[in-house]
Formats: C-alpha cells, sequence, structure tokens
C-alpha cells in the first residue's frame, strides 16, 4: 500500500496504531464502558452443550455481531466470550468473540479515516456506511452461515472498496483512505469469523479434560467456572477505570449441581448432597452462603453483575422436582455472598443477558 501522495493521511493512520487498545481521549471517540458477557457451558453431560452452542447460543451470538462496536459517547461496545464447566474449571480456556479492543480497533480506523475527531455529522455519514448496510454489514454477512468460510484479505478489501461507490461519506475519499477502512474492517470480520470457526469444531465433540491417574472422574466444577468470572470481572475494572460502572452479564447453561475434585460428598460445596438432605429453604439459602464463604467467591465491588442460569437442577440425573425449591435456594445465598443482586433463571440462552 502507498501513501506517497498524501503524507499528511500516512501520519494519521500510524497515531490510529497507537491508539488501539487504549481508551480514547478524543470526545468523538469516546467509547462507553463495555457489555461484558460471558457465557459458560457445562460439558459434563448436564446438558447439551453441542446443541446449546448450534442452535441456541450461536445464532444468538450472530445477531449480536451485527454491531457489536458500540457508538462513541452513545453506545456500549460489547465484549462477549464462552467458557466451560470442566474437572478444574478456573483454567478452563476462554474463547473470545469480540472485544473491547475490537471496537477501539474499529473506531480508530474511522477517527483516522474521518480526519481526526470527525464532528457528529460527518461520524453519522461514516457510521451509515460501514454499520447501516454497509462495509460491515456485508463483510460479517459470512459469519452466518452454518459452516463459515472466511474469505481472503485482498479479496475483501477489493469488495469493500467498490461497495463504497455511492457512499454518504467515502465515495469521494481518496483511494488510501478507502483502503485504511477496508483493512480495518476486513481483518475485524476475518478475526472474528476465525473465533467462531474454533468454537464450531471444539463444540462439535465437546469433552471434558482429563482427570490427573488416579483420581475419580468428575467434571462439574461449577465454582472453579465462577470464580474464573470474579477474574474476569476484576480484570474488566482494571481496563476500564474511568468509564463508569461496568456491567457484567454471565450466562451459564448447567444443572448447577457442583461437584469439585477434592470436595467430601457431605461438604456444603456438594449442591446436590445439600438439596436432597437439607429441611427447608432457609437451611439451603445458609449454606450456598457458607459455600461461597468456602471457596472464597467474592465479585469486586463497583461492579453491576447480572446472573442468568439454564437447566439447574434438569439433566441425566435431575433433582426430585420437590428438592428443586431448596437448590434454587442454595444458589440465592451462594449468589448474595458473592455480591450478584441480581440472578434469574431462563428458558433459553436467547434470553439470557439480552
Amino acid at each position: 500500500m502507498k501513501f506517497r501522495n498524501n503524507p499528511s493521511l500516512v501520519v494519521r493512520i500510524f497515531l490510529s496504531t497507537l491508539l488501539i487498545g487504549a481508551v480514547f481521549a478524543s470526545p468523538a471517540n469516546a467509547l462507553p464502558g463495555s457489555q461484558k458477557v460471558l457465557f459458560i457451558l457445562d460439558v459434563s453431560g448436564s446438558t447439551n452443550s453441542a446443541q446449546l452452542w448450534k442452535e441456541s447460543l450461536r445464532p444468538s451470538l450472530i445477531k449480536k455481531l451485527v454491531q457489536p462496536f458500540g457508538y462513541p459517547a452513545k453506545a456500549a461496545p460489547l465484549d462477549i466470550s464462552v467458557t466451560t464447566v470442566q474437572t478444574n474449571s478456573i483454567d478452563a480456556p476462554i474463547f473470545d468473540i469480540v472485544t473491547r479492543a475490537d471496537a477501539e480497533f474499529i473506531w480508530a480506523a474511522i477517527d483516522t479515516t474521518g480526519g481526526g475527531n470527525p464532528n457528529s455529522a460527518r461520524l453519522k455519514e461514516m457510521n451509515t456506511d460501514i454499520f447501516e448496510g454497509g462495509a460491515w454489514t456485508k463483510q460479517s454477512a459470512f459469519l452466518s452461515r452454518s459452516k463459515i468460510v472466511v474469505p481472503s484479505l485482498p479479496k475483501c478489501i477489493e469488495s469493500t472498496i467498490n461497495g463504497f461507490k455511492n457512499s454518504n461519506y467515502f465515495d469521494d475519499e481518496p483511494l488510501e483512505s478507502k483502503k485504511h477502512m477496508a483493512t480495518a474492517v476486513c481483518r475485524m470480520s476475518i478475526t472474528i469469523g476465525k473465533r467462531i470457526s474454533q468454537l464450531d469444531n471444539y463444540f462439535k465433540n465437546p469433552k471434558c479434560d482429563v482427570n490427573s491417574p488416579g483420581t475419580p472422574r468428575t467434571c462439574s466444577d461449577i465454582i472453579g467456572a465462577i470464580l474464573q468470572a470474579t477474574s474476569a470481572a476484576s480484570d474488566l475494572i482494571n481496563e476500564e477505570p474511568n468509564q463508569g460502572t461496568p456491567n457484567f452479564c454471565i450466562a451459564i447453561a448447567s444443572d448447577m449441581l457442583n461437584k469439585s475434585l477434592g470436595v467430601a460428598s457431605n461438604s456444603p460445596l456438594d449442591s446436590r448432597y445439600v438439596a436432597m438432605n437439607v429441611n427447608s429453604a432457609s437451611e439451603a439459602r445458609a449454606l450456598g452462603s457458607k459455600a461461597a464463604k468456602l471457596a472464597d467467591v467474592k465479585f469486586p465491588r463497583g461492579i453491576k453483575i447480572k446472573v442468568s442460569v439454564l437447566g439447574q437442577g434438569t439433566g441425566p440425573r435431575p433433582l426430585p422436582l420437590d428438592k428443586n425449591s431448596y437448590l434454587a435456594a442454595y444458589w440465592a445465598g451462594f449468589w448474595e455472598h458473592a455480591g450478584v443482586k441480581g440472578s434469574n433463571s431462563v428458558r433459553s440462552l436467547d434470553e439470557a443477558c439480552s
């Protein structure tokens, strides 16, 4: 790519690369705090995680990717990731779908091609050209296919530049400017496509990680997954210290019958045992609170947490119906001690974190 005829654009593009991953000081490009969403899928067999991914979570994510990058000073960018309940869930990999850094990358490119800190009218025109049926809309369309085929970067860039013809803002822009914006859009759509493909492959045959030799097999470390979520919450606060109160939604698809390695069968950490053996909802709630304390599960202050659960008490070994209220009370006590004020049950992942 050559910029021989537009040295000022070269400088602006160089500066924009320095801004990627940082919070913009410019008011026109000041993105609000992120809307963080973490989906936790149980691969122990308590839920059909492969089916949930293919038929519920994946389509829901694709809808969110229509425009996940927010809008300066108006709409929060999305930060969405997926992890699993495993034998030792705190070490389970986290799969990013879209991140705040992605939003900053896109808006840095918009800022650059808009001449640096574009005014509201210009920003609106550029937003239309990119997100309202424009470049991002067209170049991310392949994400909705059942089998993702990631396009080549050169072809995507060429297609995007051609698509800028008769657009509101980019039609009259120099070719270098069009190339810069097209490259940013295409790199991002390809990156997100590869992330979704990785999850497609993972959930074709999701398996619990293998226990150490000689240890009993268990794959329901739900509390470990929640501990991992508390770390993600702390990271969110540290990464966005000046963006107001962060919002963090956690959606868990699981029977919520915790069974971690080394936990005695009569421990407060064994939620099945508690639900089957308590005599009242208040006793179950107290033991749930004790479990959160024993596991040292505590979300940081200064963040708004919401938890949605799908499948609680169900699965191949469901609780008796008359015990479900005790399980619900157990987790109500757990969440309360952990610092979660809002929790609910949902019938599908589409309803979670909407």
